[in-house]
């Protein structure tokens, strides 16, 4: 997540904290603090919008399940032994090059960093594509 942070053009990249917070009853609770760098709320809730779903990304592309609230107790199928990596300085440097990946295809469709959001009262569904 922190080389997400680093690869966002509208995050200031150089000071941002990830890590582990705690324990929930079913979760790991990792916290990502970092600052958007708009001078409009669009922009900063677009960007905002755009970290999360690469997050979302990210923990796909490198298996790494979510917990969210449920009642259910589901028996997950074991993770692939070839995803794990053989150590830590391993895993996070394929951690790092996925999250380059991910930020960069998330980026790709709009050429580079996005303008600032501006709404248009003419076209209110035009929110930067």
């Amino acid at each position: 997540m922190r080389e997400l942070v680093r690869q966002h053009p509208y995050l200031a990249n150089e000071n941002y904290f990830a890590w582990l917070a705690g324990f929930g009853a079913s979760s790991l609770d990792v916290e990502v603090i970092c600052f958007v760098q708009a001078l409009d709320f669009g922009t900063y809730s677009r960007e905002r919008h755009r970290l999360y779903l690469d997050i979302l990304r990210l923990a796909q592309r490198l298996d790494v399940g979510m917990a969210y609230p449920t009642q259910m107790v589901v028996q997950a199928a074991p993770r692939s032994a070839t995803r794990a990596a053989a150590n830590g300085a391993q895993a996070l440097l394929e951690g790092r090059a996925a999250a380059r990946e991910v930020a960069e295809r998330s980026l790709a469709s709009l050429g580079g960093k996005p303008p600032p959001l501006r709404f248009d009262p003419n076209d209110p569904d035009a929110t930067g594509r």
